[in-house]
């Protein structure tokens, strides 16, 4: 599969190649050759793409404007790929699927008999001849029973382990806050190295402080070691003070934390995203908007220091999300997402 992200599938059909001939590769190995409709057929039919450009594969498939033909010796066997995770996760009518899988080698092309020697070796986690050569996730939907491949991104093999979570968007008003909604609608989620981010937010710029980094809307990210030699980001942050009851923003106002929230938006527009049961401020009593005390999945708002509103959001047992609202206008004035394992590394460096 070609490597892309969201929205951005390859326009060149060189891209597709392999892919397609991978699909029905026993009938095209003894045809020889695909045609111009084929291909083109199999690619829109699985991937969201709108113009396509019919070129060949440099030294493994030959295009003479109508014909694939493939190039002797240059289409190889097929690859080796273990399956690590799976992840399905329900956005709107179809739900996605997300993989994460690594392609493993020894160096040898494999025939038959050791292609299948290798397939149990991983199926039983015992593959010690075999080497990690490179890592992906993929991201798709079903449709009509065949997959629509919506991202595509390879992974380092030194830096560590995460599983995407993808996110258009889209919630359900009905339902608590999702692990899943913690990842920006961009791609950008906690777990991630600075170097994963900055593929998709451009370069970070370090802040005032030299604390956090921040990008072009000045969304703050704060990355830290969690037993992985590469930083990871722990923190997300979108920043603002109140000065005279006026929110004063510092990172873009039109910039969106979780389910479309913003800097400036009031207490009452927070609430109407959420299955609020309980929507009375109480000021000093801690009230549980939704859920309830020791709940897996639970919304609290609680009036700190007699200054301003704190609506603290636990997310399968874990504490992840706080927005903050000011006193007299209500109005949110500051959003922090922090990673599954924040506090107990935060914990657990605060021991050492």
């Amino acid at each position: 599969l070609p490597v892309f992200s969201r929205g951005t599938a390859p326009a060149s059909t060189s891209e597709y190649l392999m892919w397609v001939f991978a699909r029905n590769m026993d009938a095209l190995k003894e045809q020889g050759y695909m045609t111009k409709s084929y291909v083109e057929t199999e690619i829109r039919a699985h991937f969201e793409v709108e113009n396509l450009t019919h070129e060949g594969l440099t030294r493994t498939w030959n295009f003479d404007g109508e014909t694939y033909t493939a190039v002797p010796g240059g289409v190889k066997d097929r690859p080796l790929a273990r399956l690590d995770s799976v992840i399905r996760v329900n956005l709107g009518e179809e739900p996605q699927y997300c993989v994460q899988y690594c392609l493993l080698g020894n160096g040898n092309l494999l025939d038959d008999a050791e292609w299948s020697r290798c397939r149990d070796a991983i199926v039983s986690g015992d593959a010690p001849d075999l080497s990690e050569l490179r890592k992906f996730t993929l991201v798709f939907t079903m449709q009509d029973g065949e997959p629509v491949f919506l991202s595509h991104a390879e992974l380092s093999i030194d830096e560590p382990p995460f599983t995407p979570l993808p996110n258009d968007g889209r919630y359900d008003v009905t339902q608590p806050l999702q692990d899943w909604e913690l990842t920006r609608t961009n791609g950008v989620q906690t777990g991630m190295t600075q170097a994963q981010v900055e593929k998709i937010t451009g370069q970070l710029v370090p802040d005032e402080a030299g604390v956090s980094l921040l990008d072009s809307q000045n969304v703050s990210y704060r990355f830290w070691q969690s037993g992985y030699r590469t930083p990871q980001l722990m923190e997300l942050h979108w920043n603002g003070t109140v000065e005279n009851d006026e929110i004063v923003c510092k990172t873009a106002q039109d910039a969106p934390a979780f389910r479309g929230i913003c800097l400036g938006d009031t207490i009452d527009e927070v609430f109407d995203k959420f299955p609020c049961v309980d929507r009375e401020l109480k000021q000093w009593a801690a009230q549980y908007v939704y859920g309830y005390e020791g709940a897996d999945n639970s919304a609290v708002l609680s009036f700190i220091a007699d200054s301003f509103y704190a609506l603290t959001f636990t997310v399968n047992g874990q504490r992840r999300a706080v927005i903050s609202f000011s006193r007299v206008q209500q109005r949110v004035f500051e959003i922090t997402i922090y990673a599954e394992t924040y506090w107990q590394d935060a914990n657990e460096q605060g021991a050492a």
